[in-house]
């Protein structure tokens, strides 16, 4: 991914390229291509190419309109044929950044409902003296301001915020989130620093912030096709049209391939385009095993989808790269967020020595299609629509016939559906028994705050109960894409086949029955690709929730967790009770895993709080002489540490 920053004063003001330089410094490293910018009174802009498709050596930006106004444009453009005719352009040889200024010149802000696409940008309106942030439907590329003493700093790297010093203090409703394994939103982990939200723009104009959606994930009308048959290849047609945009010529392009269905039909579906001349990109796979997880065996499953294609990919083996949890000497990018993945540094470094000069710029991710494909055999999508519509007769064929399979009552499924429905006109959120209870009082205070994501309640004869729980499972999905966790080591494009607009428009407008049915998840899914996939994989069971890693773990470390803990600086900054957690730790080891995935979270936390005190002692050392300055900063006791960033929090930088 390309990086965009830039920065903006008051009007009076100018931007010296000597500060735009001081921004380029932190992402210096990833700009292989060069770094460029441009400065225009108050407004500065700069752009750090990594180009990964053909189109993007077609402009030289920042980009510049005859009418004044400028572009930074990560990403890629995938309508641009369908947008060239429609401004009159020539679209093949025109760059995505000239069609985007083109666009707005002619629906200013409307235009990004028209962008489709893996994009974020940053775009200066000289007319309106205004400045404008936009990321796709998905959030596939990240982006972040600050506004700070009548000046206000951008990025697509959280790396540019920290070391420029503006990343001071923790963001309190980030941590409760956080903690409590719920969707972020637009906070970071940093006080002050926003994030732009998926299928959002933001419009600053002299002290005005404003954020208005440009694409919707409710669907408000359903797809009547006569037969399941139409349903199956109006799929095929838009799932081919996903992968062909993501596998373009440009990069190296590598596929996530774990045996899956979602991983392997993307592969499967790649290989049928390329054989049929549809693209030219060549696709090399990466898969993990554990040989040791009884109930993680990938190998006989992704083994089959190299075979059908001849060719075999990369294998890393998880149980030789070794598990465990690991507390000290983050690398700097872990400094910019707490990471659950704890393993992360260590498993890059493995692929990066399987991989050796063959690494890759482009990752193809599955991620998306269990949730909108009807991966979770659940009913109640269903029968809440049947309930909202009045279907009384199918609505009780259907909770039988689901019951069957089931096993469970009747009456139970009804009082399960009338309970969604409940629920979702009155915009229930999170319940106190889905949070972990040894979070703070305060922090379950402000999980109490209207979240972020614009998930509606639901409006009766508005729109189906089933559109708005696809609209929470898309926010949610988003909200967890990898991309959006700094990496220790690579930095990669992530591509999302299931996240494309048009194959997600698609999917949340067929009905719940034609996706799932008793017996049959992802139905019309393994009717469509019954030709492309093996069939062992369309018909393999969903894949089982791997929990003996994860506690084989947490018993290995327990008494460094306790440790960790005893002079816990999440603690000492109010967000949770230690004792709570403590117990929590080890009902977990005796077998109770309730919550077991809400430990990792706390315990990333807590290691991410540490080493970033740590981080900020050595520079507060920094100035001392060689006498003066401690041994070691780790040598600094953990009330020192905590004072410190208790201090943060509270806003004393002192």
């Amino acid at each position: 991914m390309s990086v965009i920053f830039g920065l903006l004063k008051s009007p009076d003001e100018n931007v010296d390229r000597s500060e735009l330089d001081a921004l380029a410094q932190s992402t210096e490293r990833s700009a292989v291509d060069g770094t460029f910018m441009h400065t225009d009174r108050c407004i500065g802009l700069g752009f750090q190419p990594s180009h990964t498709t053909g189109r993007s050596w077609l402009a030289a930006q920042p980009v510049i309109d005859d009418r004044g106004n400028v572009l930074v444009f990560d990403g890629r453009l995938d309508n641009f044929k369908e947008l060239g005719c429609e401004l009159g352009t020539d679209a093949a040889n025109s760059s995505d950044c000239s069609i985007v200024l083109a666009a707005f010149a002619r629906w200013n802000g409307a235009c990004f409902s028209k962008l489709i696409g893996d994009w974020a940008l940053a775009l200066w309106s000289s007319k309106q003296q205004e400045l404008l942030f936009a990321r796709d439907h998905a959030g596939t590329r990240s982006l972040y301001f600050k506004r700070e003493d009548r000046r206000l700093t951008w990025s697509s790297s959280l790396q540019t915020f920290f070391e420029i010093g503006q990343c001071e203090q923790v963001e309190e409703l980030y941590a409760a989130r956080f903690l409590a394994g719920q969707p972020i939103g637009e906070v970071t982990p940093f006080r002050g620093i926003v994030s732009v939200l998926p299928a959002h723009s933001v419009r600053i104009v002299r002290d005005s912030v404003v954020s208005e959606m440009h694409w919707n994930p409710i669907s408000k009308r359903e797809i009547c096709y006569a037969r399941s048959v139409d349903y199956q290849d109006h799929f095929l047609t838009v799932f081919k049209s996903a992968v062909r945009r993501r596998v373009a010529p440009g990069a190296d392009i590598l596929a996530q391939l774990s045996g899956g269905m979602d991983s392997s039909s993307i592969v499967c579906v790649a290989d049928q385009l390329c054989a049929n001349g549809e693209c030219s990109g060549q696709v090399n796979t990466l898969s993990f095993f554990d040989d040791s997880e009884p109930n993680w065996d990938e190998r006989p499953y992704f083994t089959l989808v190299e075979a059908q294609r001849g060719k075999q990919g990369f294998h890393i083996d998880l149980s030789a790269v070794g598990q465990s949890l690991e507390f000290d000497a983050p690398s700097p990018a872990q400094l910019l967020s707490p990471v659950v993945d704890f393993g992360r540094l260590r498993l890059e470094l493995a692929v990066q020595q399987a991989l050796g000069t063959a690494a890759p710029k482009v990752v193809l991710s599955g991620i998306g299609g269990d949730e909108l494909l009807g991966g979770v055999p659940t009913p109640i999508p269903e029968l809440t629509d049947l309930l909202l519509v009045g279907h009384t007769k199918r609505f009780l064929s259907r909770s039988i016939a689901w019951s069957l399979h089931d096993k469970t009552p009747v009456v139970q499924l009804i009082y399960s559906a009338l309970r969604t429905v409940a629920g979702l006109c009155i915009g229930s959120g999170h319940t106190a028994a889905t949070i972990p209870p040894w979070l703070s009082r305060r922090l379950r205070e402000r999980l109490s705050q209207r979240s972020s994501h614009p998930t509606p309640r639901l409006m009766l004869g508005k729109v189906r109960p089933s559109s708005i729980m696809n609209a929470q499972a898309w926010w949610s999905i988003v909200d967890g894409l990898p991309h959006l966790t700094p990496s220790p080591l690579l930095r990669l494009e992530y591509r999302y086949p299931y996240l494309d607009r048009d194959l997600v428009e698609f999917l949340h407008g067929v009905p719940r029955h034609e996706l799932v049915a008793p017996g049959r998840r992802r139905a019309m899914m393994r009717s469509a690709l019954k030709e492309i996939l093996p069939e062992a994989i369309l018909e393999r069971r969903r894949k089982a929730y791997v929990a003996r890693a994860p506690l084989s773990m947490l018993r290995a470390a327990q008494e460094r967790i306790e440790d960790l803990f005893t002079a816990s600086l999440s603690a000492q900054s109010g967000f949770i009770d230690p004792a709570g957690f403590r117990e929590a730790l080890r009902t977990t080891i005796a077998g109770d895993l309730k919550w077991m995935r809400a430990i990792f979270p706390t315990i990333a936390y807590e290691v991410w709080l540490q080493a970033l005190a740590r981080q900020r002692a050595g520079k507060m050392f920094g100035a001392c002489s060689q006498r003066e300055r401690p041994r070691s900063v780790s040598a600094m006791s953990r009330d020192d540490l905590a004072s410190m960033v208790n201090r943060r929090i509270k806003g004393d930088s002192r």
